[in-house]
């Protein structure tokens, strides 16, 4: 690579990190959603259930002005990190937790890197470039660190995911679904996903018992059941205020809200998209298990095919889409940027609507003002239905990539024989 073509890359890289710390280096502003986690740390060190109605009286009292948190709807695998963080001042922890979800992007970005570089076998550097400048000037990426969310980690897993089951390794794949199952309703059809490949069951059965022993320390203190009994009356409550309701989620509840006037379906996206998901891996489990044999019986399945890459980006979309988010939370569709720009071909129309909806998703916000594209319902989070859209179009596009990377060619070979 020439100093010209080096810096050519540098430029836009360097502009793009330059944006995102001015969005979110704001020394006088704390972290809104990063106070929950750390105030239901502080009641369990005190060996109070922070799921009870004690947590939002006694965060009444410590907290003073606005974003006072009202209840813990983190569930109590968080125990370890919230724990963990209760130990410092909230000040102190709130900064710490900034620079770890920074660490956690960046880690996330280099892991899909590497992963679609072993994969695909090139030495192209702008799918890195791009990946580089839709993480920095990404509307998702700034609110995620100035809010101090927990979409980050979240990112960090679905990265881990996406090496894990390409390339075969079980010991990311288990920490991938560990992290993922801290927000169980996006982490179940990934982990569907994995249970359907037999080569995969000790990397999930791992994740079941680390996630499991995570979890004790905050259910057998207080008693498993009253613990799980309370979680699940908050989780109840979740949807009672404006920025939880339809209006500022995004993805098939957003939509349903909109068009049929369906509210409520929930527990029912999550169930089509886990089903779906098995369903899918059973289908590619069955015809990788000749091709695949040899090398599974020496512990290691080996770099993923083009199925694989094709299954997972549709993975990804369909639970990004199914799953009740908002529009911070959509950073977790980030590795698709790089696994878009780095196929064999990257300029097809697959590989281009794929980019142009992570375009949208990306500066949703600011398209949507300026376009006029909002809803008066959207409250909190404007251009969510615009995202909603997005994400449909990225789930149709990585539908039909699937469709043509692995159905397609074996309809074909079947109709040739």
């Amino acid at each position: 690579m020439t100093r010209r073509t080096m810096l050519l890359y540098l430029v836009p890289v360097a502009l793009a990190a330059a944006y995102l710390v001015w969005k979110t280096i704001n020394p006088a502003s704390g972290t809104v959603d990063f106070k929950y986690l750390w105030f239901a740390g502080t009641l369990w060190a005190e060996g109070v259930n922070p799921y009870s109605p004690i947590y939002a009286a006694r965060a009444l009292e410590h907290f003073q002005g606005t974003n006072v948190p009202t209840w813990m709807v983190y569930p109590p695998s968080w125990y370890p990190l919230a724990r963990g963080m209760a130990m410092m001042p909230h000040d102190i922890a709130d900064q710490v937790w900034r620079l770890f979800n920074a660490l956690f992007i960046v880690a996330a970005g280099v892991i899909v890197a590497l992963t679609m570089r072993r994969v695909r076998r090139n030495d192209a550097v702008w799918p890195f470039v791009m990946l580089a400048v839709m993480l920095g000037m990404g509307v998702p990426t700034a609110l995620s660190l100035s809010l101090g969310q927990t979409a980050p980690l979240l990112l960090l897993g679905v990265a881990l995911y996406i090496r894990g089951l390409i390339l075969g390794h079980r010991g990311c794949l288990a920490v991938a679904l560990v992290i993922l199952m801290l927000k169980p309703n996006l982490g179940l059809p990934f982990a569907m996903f994995a249970v359907a490949w037999r080569v995969f069951w000790p990397a999930v059965i791992g994740a079941g018992i680390v996630s499991v022993l995570a979890a004790l320390p905050a259910l057998l203190p207080l008693g498993l059941v009253t613990v799980v009994r309370s979680y699940v009356e908050t989780l109840g409550d979740y949807g009672s205020v404006a920025v939880n309701a339809p209006p500022n989620l995004t993805g098939v509840i957003n939509l349903m809200f909109y068009g049929p006037g369906i509210l409520g379906i929930n527990v029912v996206a999550i169930l089509v998209v886990t089903a779906m998901a098995w369903a899918m891996a059973m289908w590619l489990g069955r015809r990788d298990r000749d091709r695949n044999r040899a090398r599974r019986a020496g512990g290691h399945v080996g770099p993923g095919s083009d199925e694989r890459v094709a299954a997972v980006m549709f993975l990804v979309a369909l639970s990004a889409f199914c799953v009740p988010l908002h529009t911070y939370d959509l950073i977790v569709v980030l590795p698709l940027v790089l696994i878009a720009c780095a196929e064999r071909r990257p300029f097809t129309v697959v590989s281009i609507a794929t980019l142009a909806s992570l375009l949208v998703i990306f500066r949703v916000r600011n398209l949507a003002n300026v376009s006029g594209f909002t809803m008066p319902s959207e409250t909190v989070f404007a251009g969510s239905m615009l995202a909603s859209l997005a994400l449909l179009m990225l789930v149709c596009t990585t539908a039909a990539h699937f469709y043509m990377t692995a159905v397609a060619p074996r309809q074909a070979a079947a109709e040739m024989r």
